[in-house]
C-alpha cells in the first residue's frame, strides 16, 4: 500500500521528503520539523497515526483511551492446502477463552495473522512468539503458526475521539482523526473513504481561504459513518471477555439479525464519497 501511495504521488509530481520528523501544526497550514524547519501550505495534512503530534498541537484531541487487548501481528508465506476448499480465500476468525487468532489470506504468496489476547497475558503476547501455546489454543491451525518467525510485533489498540478533525487549513486523516479497535478491520478502509472523500471536498476550492469551510463540509459528511463504524468496532470487542459458550452464541445470534448484520457491516458497505467520479 505504501509502495502504491508513493507511486501515485511521484506520478502527481509530489516531492517525497523522508527522515523529517513532524512535531506540530498550526491552523495556517504549518507543519514544523523536529530539525527547527516550518513548512506552510495551502492545506497541512497530518496522517501521522495514533500519536499524531498534528493533533495534538491543534488541540483536537477529545480522547484517547487504549484497551486491555492487543494483537501480535505478522506475514507468513502461504502454501498450497492450507485451507479446506470451503474455506479458501475467505478471512477467518477463531476464538479459544480471551485468545483469537486470526487469518486473513492477503495474496497466493503471504497470508495474514493477529494472534490477539489481553495485555495481561504476558505468555501468549510475547513477541517471540511461544508456538506451542498458540497451538495448544488453535490446534487445527499449527501448520501456520509453525510458519511464525522469530520475532512478531506487538501492540494494543487505541480509540481516538476528536473534537474536530481540522483548525484553519490543518487537517488530521486516519488513525489520528478516528482509531478504533480492527475488530471490523475498517481501520484502513476509514482512512481510505476520507482520503478520498477529502479531494473530493477540495476539487472546487478557488483560493485557500475557501479550504476551513470545505473541511468543515467534508467532516459534516463523514464523520457519522465513521463513528458509526468506531462504535460498532468497540461494540464487537466487548464479546471478546465473555465465557466460550456464551460468546458463541451471542455472536451467532446477534449475526443472525438483519438489522445487526446491517450495523456491523455499514461501514464495509458504505459507497464512499466520490467514488462514482473515481471508479465511474
Amino acid at each position: 500500500m505504501l509502495g502504491a501511495l508513493r507511486d501515485a504521488c511521484l506520478r502527481a509530481g509530489v516531492e517525497i521528503v523522508t527522515s523529517a520528523e513532524v512535531i506540530g501544526a498550526t491552523p495556517r497550514g504549518e507543519l514544523r520539523f523536529a530539525n527547527g524547519e516550518t513548512q506552510r501550505a495551502d492545506l497541512a495534512v497530518g496522517a501521522d497515526g495514533i500519536w499524531s503530534k498534528v493533533r495534538e498541537t491543534l488541540g483536537l484531541e477529545l480522547l484517547h483511551e487504549q484497551t486491555l487487548e492487543g494483537a501480535l501481528r505478522t506475514m507468513i508465506p502461504a502454501r498450497p492446502g492450507d485451507f479446506a476448499p470451503e474455506d479458501t480465500g475467505k478471512y477467518i476468525e477463531n476464538w479459544n477463552g480471551t485468545r483469537r487468532l486470526l487469518i486473513t489470506p492477503v495474496t497466493q504468496e503471504h497470508t495474514y495473522l493477529a494472534l490477539t489476547c489481553p495485555s495481561t497475558d504476558t505468555a501468549a503476547r510475547n513477541t517471540r512468539v511461544d508456538k506451542s501455546l498458540w497451538k495448544a489454543s488453535f490446534p487445527a491451525w499449527s501448520h501456520l503458526i509453525d510458519r511464525i518467525g522469530d520475532e512478531v510485533s506487538w501492540g494494543v489498540y487505541s480509540t481516538i475521539k476528536c473534537k474536530a478533525w481540522s483548525s484553519g487549513r490543518s487537517v488530521i486523516l486516519g488513525d489520528a482523526a478516528h482509531a478504533q479497535p480492527p475488530n471490523l478491520g475498517q481501520g484502513g478502509g476509514m482512512a481510505m473513504q476520507n482520503g478520498l472523500a477529502l479531494a473530493t471536498a477540495l476539487q472546487d476550492v478557488a483560493a485557500p481561504q475557501e479550504i476551513p469551510d470545505a473541511l468543515e463540509r467534508w467532516e459534516r459528511q463523514e464523520r457519522d459513518i465513521v463513528e458509526h463504524c468506531q462504535k460498532w468496532s468497540c461494540l464487537y470487542g466487548e464479546v471478546t471477555f465473555l465465557p466460550d459458550e456464551v460468546r458463541t452464541t451471542v455472536i451467532r445470534s446477534a449475526m443472525a439479525h438483519p438489522w445487526v448484520a446491517g450495523q456491523v457491516f455499514r461501514a464495509a458497505n458504505h459507497q464512499p464519497t466520490g467514488a462514482s467520479v473515481l471508479f465511474g
